[in-house]
C-alpha cells in the first residue's frame, strides 16, 4: 500500500476513534440516581425549581435501580421526584439558605439538642391558621437552620367544611442575640394542595421528602452528577422532637417487593 494512502488511512483512522470517544461521552446521563436493590420506580421526572412560570421538566430513564437524566440546563437547580411502584413518591427537597448573601457563619457548632428544641417551638407552639405542624427535616448548625415543615388545617374554617388545606414549606431560622429566632418573609412554599377528603390527604403524606434529590445543579466544571441513595433514605420519616433529623424507626423500604 502507498505510503500516503496509509497515511489517509490512518488519518480517519484517528478521526473514528475520536468520532466513537464522544459518542461514549455523550452517552453517560448528566445525573444518574442509584437506588438499593429491588426497590422499583415507576416514574422519574426531574423538574427546574427556581421560581418562574415556566417549569423545565426531563423525565428520567429507569433502568432496574439506576434512573438517568439528561438535558438538564447549567447552572440551574432542579428537584427530582420518583414515583415507585407501590405509589410512594421520593421527592428531593433543596435545604439551601434562601440567600447567598448571607452565609452561614464557618466557625458556628453544630446543632445540639437545645438548638433543635428552640426551633421546633417557633415552628409548633406559636398558635396560627393550621392545626398541625410538623417539622419532617432540619439541617443547620448552631448559626443557621432550614426546616422542611409541613402544615395541615383538617378542621372546618369559615371558608369550606370538610375541606383539608396541606402545604409543604421551607423556614430560615437564624440564631441573634442569644436566641433563635423564625426570619419572617424568607419561606417557600414547596407544594400546597386543597383536599376534599382525608383519602387524598393520606396519598400525599405518602411522599417522603429527600434533601439528596433536591437543587441538583450542574456546571461546566461538575456537567455530571451522580446520586447513590441508601435504605435509610426510603424510611418514613420520623415527625421531628429533639432527635437528629437522620433518626428514623426500622420499618421497611418502600417499592421492595
Amino acid at each position: 500500500m502507498p505510503a500516503q494512502a496509509i497515511k489517509i488511512f490512518r488519518f480517519f483512522g484517528i478521526l473514528a476513534s475520536l468520532f466513537l470517544c464522544r459518542v461514549s461521552l455523550a452517552a453517560e446521563p448528566q445525573v444518574i440516581v442509584t437506588l438499593p436493590e429491588g426497590v422499583l420506580v415507576k416514574v422519574a421526572r426531574a423538574t427546574r425549581s427556581v421560581d418562574t412560570k415556566v417549569q423545565h421538566q426531563v423525565v428520567g430513564v429507569v433502568t432496574d435501580h439506576k434512573i438517568g437524566f439528561d438535558g438538564l440546563n447549567t447552572d440551574q437547580p432542579y428537584d427530582i421526584d420518583l414515583v415507585l411502584t407501590d405509589g410512594t413518591v421520593l421527592a428531593g427537597a433543596a435545604m439551601r439558605w434562601y440567600t447567598d448573601d448571607d452565609p452561614p457563619k464557618p466557625n458556628a457548632a453544630p446543632m445540639d439538642v437545645d438548638d433543635r428544641e428552640a426551633i421546633r417551638a417557633l415552628a409548633q407552639d406559636i398558635k396560627d391558621f393550621y392545626n398541625k405542624k410538623d417539622i419532617l427535616v432540619l439541617e443547620g448548625n448552631h448559626d443557621h437552620a432550614v426546616a422542611l415543615v409541613r402544615l395541615i388545617r383538617d378542621t372546618d374554617f369559615h371558608a369550606a367544611e370538610g375541606d383539608v388545606i396541606w402545604r409543604i414549606e421551607l423556614w430560615y431560622f437564624r440564631f441573634h442575640y442569644g436566641g433563635w429566632q423564625k426570619l419572617p418573609q424568607v419561606n417557600r412554599v414547596i407544594r400546597r394542595e386543597r383536599f376534599k377528603d382525608a383519602g387524598a390527604l393520606e396519598a400525599a403524606n405518602k411522599i417522603r421528602w429527600v434533601p439528596a434529590l433536591g437543587g441538583i445543579e450542574l456546571s461546566r466544571s461538575t456537567p455530571n452528577i451522580k446520586i447513590d441513595l441508601p435504605a435509610s433514605a426510603l424510611l418514613p420519616i420520623a415527625l421531628f422532637a429533639t432527635a437528629p433529623s437522620a433518626t428514623a424507626p426500622a420499618a421497611t423500604a418502600p417499592g421492595v417487593p
